[in-house]
């Protein structure tokens, strides 16, 4: 606002001076040497114009990459580079309103990588960081351009599949899975070998199943997966209580 009150008066000034200018140079017998420092005035004055519009513009540039760099931030978990917890929460709601109005599924999956913590124990949290980063990767890579992925908390991960059915969903799951099941990573003369567990949850359509309840769903089927051996995927049947597991793919 200061940048604009501050141009404004200059151009106000320099509007002025030029008709000034231009009245004298017309109409009045005034000593050229007066009409020129007129001008000299006039010209410092545009020259103060010039280099306040460029600040300014400067100064909007660098508001505009912060803007940015902050909408990136609120989006993108930074270090795994998938989706945040509040993005991720906000798509999910959106989701289920569209599954009220039209005629589809969608699949949802808890993920949590297993052992983490005796990974972050052993090799410590740059290690764990890594096999984070990692598996988002693997798991990013086997999603359609549609699908959503972010990081829920800690080592856990939630994947939306849009216009999925619970046999597909399962399909793309067990993809992921054995993905990550074949990721081996060298560290400190050892091989890691990293492994997730899912629990997912099917929306279908006319459901009134709230957020919470989807979410509640999946951990309840992952913590299944996590009690029957890990490196698992168990459906959650809300037409029964608790988890009904239905293979390990």
């Amino acid at each position: 606002m200061d940048y604009l009150h501050q141009i404004d008066s200059i151009i106000q000034k320099s509007r002025n001076q030029l008709i000034q200018y231009e009245f004298l140079a017309d109409h009045l017998a005034i000593p050229e040497s007066e009409l020129h420092e007129r001008y000299r005035e006039l010209v410092k004055h545009h020259k103060e114009l010039v280099g306040m519009v460029g600040e300014l513009l400067q100064c909007n540039r660098q508001l505009k990459k912060k803007n940015m760099e902050l909408h990136k931030l609120c989006k993108y978990d930074v270090l795994t580079g998938v989706h945040t917890r509040r993005f991720l929460l906000e798509a999910l709601r959106l989701e289920i309103d569209r599954i009220r109005n039209e005629d589809h599924e969608t699949v949802v999956a808890l993920v949590d990588v297993d052992d983490f913590k005796s990974l972050n124990d052993r090799y410590g949290h740059q290690i764990g960081d890594i096999c984070l980063k990692k598996i988002a990767h693997t798991m990013r890579s086997k999603l359609r351009s549609y699908d959503i992925i972010g990081r829920y908390g800690g080592e856990e991960f939630i994947i939306i599949l849009p216009d999925t059915s619970e046999s597909n969903g399962k399909d793309i799951i067990a993809r992921i899975r054995k993905s990550i099941e074949s990721i081996t990573m060298p560290c400190f003369g050892n091989s890691l070998h990293l492994s997730a567990s899912f629990g997912y949850i099917t929306i279908r359509k006319n459901s009134t199943i709230t957020m919470d309840e989807i979410i509640c769903g999946a951990d309840k089927a992952l913590k299944i997966a996590k009690q029957t051996g890990k490196n698992k995927a168990v459906v959650y049947d809300p037409s029964v209580i608790g988890a009904v597991w239905k293979g390990r793919d």
